[in-house]
């Protein structure tokens, strides 16, 4: 959900917990409407799409904003009032989704509807409409048949319709807000690739988001990220990452950067942007070539069992866990919109050696008759170096594994086919995990009884479990 640190001095709770109190204290204030602030005496009627659209629309069109049912204003914009109301609850809701559904394009993702109980069967309905990084957003007519598009925006205290020159102007902003994006993600894989000189494999990710969030400056913002770094290490239940270790005493090592913290601690590397962006490295468990890896199926390039430096489901499950933690990272800034992500894995080089040795991937396949517990598909390459691969994941769907679970697949697909592997093992292109292709270690961390719990739930049913 977006961040308003306005809003937040006028309820004096972030907008996500807002409650009868936070809306009778700004009502006592007598607090003025704003560009991200509408007050509205009655709830939207049946038939009153127009309007709903109207006001979604608009405040994704500028700075994204608050609309209040059930709170009267004065002749100047200012709270006066608690009008609370009693119409259905669950029609309302409908009503705003079917306008967001059908009324609007492109569609708003950043948006909730939420319905405060004021008692006696009454009640106060708060909308939630972050800024939007797909902005203008249009409304659509009402008739089937009709083809005019209409463009608001919230400005002050009412919304207006923009001129084909200030539309024109939005789509110019699009388009460059997205390259920039995808220049500013390409920028941060390339400063923070480990490079060659580390004997680990590793793999990496790189964030940045379409809707930057924010920290206090100075001291306070690296306090704020450690603080993030050890609170997901103590309630993130996600198994067979490497986030959780090292996060005490002298084993975390922490340093202040330009608009960002690095933390080192054991397996894994994090620089954590300020504004939300995010370069996570964690580090793969070596098989070991004479009991892990059966190598009946010859390899297309010298190296032998040697040159298997990983199991596709580990580097799989560190995509997943990276991508979970960018995510999170992310929400906690106050980013929204979408991550602009990239992706690769770096095969290390032996201490004394001039260059990366070939490398190669194993999957599991503890299912089938031979005693090693991994083994090379029959087209399998070995490189040296890897390149990039791209996704995209909505912030707003960071409490859905599911979603995650899908971009996981988009980039391990990318990864996988270089080395010779034709898809993914462990993810399906709709974020359902085959628990059956987990290999030793990460079922002895518990991957696939959390993955069947809760990825596999996400997946069934479209309901976030976290």
């Amino acid at each position: 959900m977006a961040v308003f640190p306005r809003l937040r001095d006028v309820f004096g709770v972030p907008v996500d917990q807002i409650d009868v109190a936070a809306i009778e204290r700004a009502i006592q204030r007598r607090a003025p409407e704003s560009e991200q602030l509408d007050w509205k005496r009655d709830p939207y009627k049946r038939g009153s799409s127009d309007e709903i659209a109207k006001d979604i629309a608009g405040m994704a069109n500028n700075a994204g904003g608050v609309v209040i049912l059930g709170v009267e204003e004065d002749e100047h914009s200012r709270a006066t009032a608690a009008t609370p109301f009693a119409d259905s609850v669950d029609a309302l809701i409908g009503m705003v989704s079917e306008a967001r559904q059908r009324r609007i394009r492109p569609f708003i993702p950043d948006l909730t509807v939420t319905a405060i109980d004021a008692g006696s069967g009454n009640h106060f309905m708060v909308i939630v409409v972050g800024r939007s990084y797909d902005a203008p957003h249009a409304v659509m007519p009402e008739s089937p048949t009709a083809t005019t598009l209409a463009f608001p925006m919230r400005q002050m205290t009412t919304t207006a319709w923009l001129k084909e020159d200030q539309v024109a102007a939005m789509y110019r902003n699009r388009f460059a807000a997205h390259a920039d994006v995808a220049a500013s993600v390409d920028a941060l894989m390339d400063e923070h690739s480990r490079g060659r000189w580390s004997p680990q494999h590793w793999v990496s990710i790189a964030v940045a988001p379409t809707v930057p969030g924010t920290r206090a400056p100075g001291v306070s913002a690296r306090t704020a990220e450690v603080g993030f770094a050890l609170s997901w290490a103590a309630n993130c239940d996600i198994p067979g990452s490497n986030f959780h270790l090292g996060l005490n005493g002298l084993e975390r090592q922490v340093r202040p950067a330009i608009g960002q913290t690095v933390i080192w601690f054991s397996g894994a590397a994090l620089r954590l942007g300020h504004d939300g962006s995010a370069h996570v490295t964690q580090s793969i468990t070596k098989l070991d070539p004479h009991s892990d890896v059966d190598m009946r199926t010859p390899l297309s390039h010298a190296g032998g069992r040697n040159g298997v430096w990983g199991s596709t489901d580990e580097v799989e499950w560190a995509l997943f866990t990276a991508l979970s933690y960018a995510v999170d990272h992310a929400i906690n800034t106050g980013a929204s919109g979408d991550l602009e992500v990239r992706a690769k894995p770096e095969i290390g080089t032996p201490a004394g050696a001039e260059s990366s040795p070939l490398g190669g991937l194993a999957s599991c396949n503890r299912h089938g008759t031979y005693p090693a517990t991994h083994g090379v598909p029959d087209l399998a390459d070995m490189l040296q170096k890897t390149t990039i691969a791209s996704a995209t994941v909505g912030i707003s769907d960071g409490a859905n594994h599911r979603t995650t679970a899908t971009a996981a697949y988009l980039l391990a697909t990318d990864i996988l086919a270089e080395f010779g592997i034709d898809e993914p093992r462990l993810f399906a292109y709709d974020g359902w995990v085959t628990v059956e292709h987990f290999g030793p270690r990460l079922r002895n961390d518990g991957a696939p009884a959390w993955a069947a719990e809760h990825v596999n739930i996400d997946t069934a049913s479209n309901v976030a479990s976290r």
